[in-house]
């Protein structure tokens, strides 16, 4: 009787094994990444510099040791920026990470998309963004893309603002019922 029973026990510990193997080893769920602003930092000729802001977000169990995340932008169909940014940490399983990166936009690239972006500062700007990052002791990139819309934060035009330093004025016998002019916001 064991002879029958003896192969099924052990096709069936093999299947269950190598399924339970498979389980194990199966690759993360895939990271995600959504621009979050889109800033002018300076509009000096012939680059534009901007602060681009993205949102990285690990939906899996297992921590991601990053090591590079490359991307390109496309506003309103036409090439933005692109950029490769050096990557050295761990993003824990199912947080969030901001990143922050100064990225500039050539003369070429700006006249491709200056009449949709700089005359229509208020209005939302489909973009596109499409890139890659690179995992620590992997040679494969992982793919990543998002699309959506976002607004350029162009900086406020400066005022004319109160001078920092206290104004004091001397008292002497005919002024001293006078007090110290401060600026308003001190």
């Amino acid at each position: 009787m064991w002879r029958f029973i003896t192969p099924w026990l052990r096709l069936t510990s093999l299947i269950l094994a190598l399924a339970g193997w498979g389980i194990c080893f199966a690759s993360p769920p895939l990271p995600t990444v959504y621009l979050e602003g889109l800033q002018v930092e300076s509009l000096t000729e012939p680059e534009h510099l901007y602060r681009v802001s993205l949102a990285l977000r690990n939906p899996g169990k297992l921590p991601l040791r990053l090591r590079r995340f490359s991307y390109h932008l496309d506003l309103n169909g036409s090439r933005f920026c692109e950029a490769e940014i050096p990557l050295a940490f761990i993003l824990k399983p199912y947080t969030i990470r901001r990143l922050t990166a100064v990225t500039s936009s050539d003369l070429f690239n700006i006249v491709g998309h200056f009449g949709k972006v700089m005359f229509n500062r208020d209005l939302p700007l489909q973009y596109s963004l499409e890139g890659s990052f690179q995992l620590v002791g992997e040679a494969r990139e992982i793919p990543v893309s998002a699309e959506g819309q976002i607004t350029i934060e162009y900086p406020r035009t400066p005022g004319i603002a109160p001078d920092p330093k206290p104004l004091k004025q001397q008292k002497t016998s005919d002024q001293s019922d006078q007090k110290q002019a401060t600026p308003d916001h001190q």
